[in-house]
């Protein structure tokens, strides 16, 4: 029998029983970041591989380079995040900028969103499926607030 997936509060851990979707997006901090970040990004892309995703892996756009503009980046970013059937959040995604949109996008597209936990040089992944899990900018606001996007009500 399969085993049934581990709870605690809203959080769900990985288990047998509970699936990780193939394609996955990985978001976390870059900017301010020892070689921005990227060896976190590499290490947890190559552990999914490993297990069977196909991982699109944001440190590895433009052969690696971090030269062009922020938003050359952002935009092969979110071509690949709307490809992507879940997104994985890492350490600290929560101060960054480029991750907070991302997970935005993510709730919007209806992906589910899982956090990457290191533990002992391994990932494991924690399904998150309560929005208010995220601290999100703007939380003080309704999500379907027109006035967060500046958008006239319907």
């Amino acid at each position: 029998m399969a085993t049934q997936p581990e709870t605690t509060g809203n959080r769900h851990r990985t288990t047998a029983a509970m699936r990780v979707p193939t394609r996955l997006y990985l978001a976390g901090p870059m900017c301010g970041i020892a070689e921005h970040n990227f060896p976190l990004f590499n290490r947890v892309a190559a552990t999914l591989r490993d297990r069977g995703h196909e991982v699109f892996n944001p440190a590895e756009n433009d052969d690696g380079g971090v030269r062009r503009p922020r938003g050359f980046y952002m935009r092969l970013d979110v071509a690949a995040l709307l490809r992507a059937e879940a997104i994985v959040v890492l350490p600290g995604w929560q101060r960054s900028r480029g991750a907070n949109l991302e997970v935005w996008l993510a709730i919007d597209l209806g992906l589910p969103i899982f956090a990457c936990e290191i533990a002992n040089g391994d990932a494991s992944l924690t399904r998150m499926s309560d929005v208010g899990e995220f601290h999100l900018p703007f939380r003080h606001l309704s999500y379907n607030e027109p006035s967060l996007f500046n958008l006239p009500a319907k």
